[in-house]
Formats: C-alpha cells, sequence, structure tokens
C-alpha cells in the first residue's frame, strides 16, 4: 500500500503546477527537490524520528518546510499563528506548551515571526531560510517502505 509521501513522491515527476499567491507559480517538481533539499537540513537540525513544529502559511516556504519535516523522517507538529488581537505572550505560552507536550526542539516559522518566538525553549529557524543552509537527504527504500537518510554536508 502506497503512503502519502510515495503518491507525492510518484507526483514530482509530473508537470504538474501550484500556484502561490500573489502570482509566484512552481512547477511540483521543483517544489519537490526543493523540500527534498530541506528534509537533509531538517534531519541534521532535529534528527529522524522526533517531531518538529511548524508554522503553517500559505507560502511556498510553509509547504517546502511541511513537506521537508515528513521527508526527513519526523512528525509535523502544526503550531498556531498568533491571532490578530491576541496578546504576544499568551501566544508564545500556547506554542511552549505544545511544543513541551509534544516533544518539539525544532521549530521552522515565517521570518516575520522569528523575533516573537526567541523566547521559546525551542530552536527557532527561518522556513525562507532552510534552503540556503547545507545538509544532503535522500530517500531508501528497503521493504516496500520509505524512509529518510541524512547522508551529509552539501557541497
Amino acid at each position: 500500500m502506497k503512503t502519502v509521501l510515495d503518491l507525492l513522491e510518484d507526483s514530482a515527476g509530473g508537470s504538474g503546477i501550484i500556484h502561490f499567491l500573489p502570482d509566484d507559480p512552481c512547477p511540483f517538481a521543483q517544489l519537490w527537490a526543493e523540500s527534498t533539499y530541506v528534509a537533509g537540513v531538517i534531519a541534521r537540525l532535529a534528527g529522524t524520528s522526533g517531531a518538529v513544529g511548524v508554522l503553517l502559511t500559505n507560502s511556498r516556504a510553509a509547504v517546502r518546510a511541511a513537506l521537508g519535516v515528513w521527508l526527513s523522517g519526523n512528525t509535523l507538529v502544526s503550531l498556531p499563528t498568533r491571532a490578530p488581537r491576541q496578546a504576544a505572550m499568551a501566544w508564545q505560552s500556547l506554542v511552549s506548551r505544545m511544543c513541551g507536550l509534544d516533544g518539539v526542539e525544532v521549530i521552522l516559522a515565517p521570518g516575520d515571526l522569528l523575533d516573537e518566538l526567541t523566547g521559546s525553549a525551542s530552536t527557532v529557524i527561518g522556513q525562507e531560510a532552510l534552503t540556503g543552509m547545507a545538509g544532503v537527504f535522500r530517500r531508501e527504500r528497503r521493504r516496500g517502505r520509505s524512509r529518510a537518510v541524512y547522508v551529509g554536508e552539501h557541497q
């Protein structure tokens, strides 16, 4: 039986286009390749069998981060973005509590929220910065199962 990751990997060979707002069309194959690279970075930072927190938005960087977490073999913990009138301390407390309960040590957040998360017990990394970090990752299939393998620094 194929997993969701297997289906996404199969789709990466196609010609599908994803449109991010305002006007950022991206071939899925390119997004998949970028996510595979990001997975190597995440594996280096968070390991391959833990939990990684992600503040999900409708951006290309957030989708790349989410796919990268899954490809790295980690569990994605969807963390809430701050509500429009929510007090910063209340939101930070909620995020910290969720991270503590789920064992999250690394948070991937949009760049504009990094300052608000600096007091967190977790390591906070900007989603946009992930593609500039070093790391090589590949998928390995054994006995019909796909798993993440971190293979070293990017050359």
